[in-house]
């Protein structure tokens, strides 16, 4: 296979929950987040999950790092309305790519289990075009 029309993609759990939730009084979330976005360049395609936004600066800060390293397509979730529904956070997820995305979606699950029942959990969907194809990207965490 040429090594120039591999798509290299990771999907990671980066652990990243809400302030004030963490083990052992610190999780060194920015510090861990530092860390990764150090590897980004091995990757053209990057699926998150536990990447949760509510009272926190990481995700846009993550963000903003993967794009001065080339990934100018982001796809995230919507945030969940708090008029219209019962889940407090995000669904966690986010998808960077340096190749263009031309489709994207995400589909909420109706319920959840224990604590997740408060994040909008569910499945996030995009198609990525790269070397003359579309590649079709799934993102959950469950």
């Amino acid at each position: 296979m040429n090594p120039q029309r591999q798509l290299r993609i990771l999907t990671y759990n980066v652990f990243v929950r809400p302030p004030g939730i963490n083990t052992n009084r610190d999780d060194f979330k920015s510090q861990r987040l530092d860390l990764f976005c150090q590897q980004l360049d091995n990757y053209d395609v990057v699926c998150l999950q536990e990447l949760f936004q509510l009272f926190s600066l990481n995700k846009s800060n993550l963000v903003q790092k993967a794009l001065e390293k080339g990934f100018l397509w982001i796809v995230d979730t919507p945030n969940p309305s708090y008029l219209l529904s019962t889940k407090i956070l995000d669904s966690g997820l986010l998808i960077l790519s340096r190749y263009p995305v031309v489709d994207a979606k995400f589909h909420q699950f109706k319920q959840g289990a224990l604590i997740d029942n408060i994040s909008a959990k569910g499945v996030q969907f995009c198609t990525i075009q790269a070397f003359d194809q579309q590649f079709n990207i799934f993102n959950t965490h469950l």
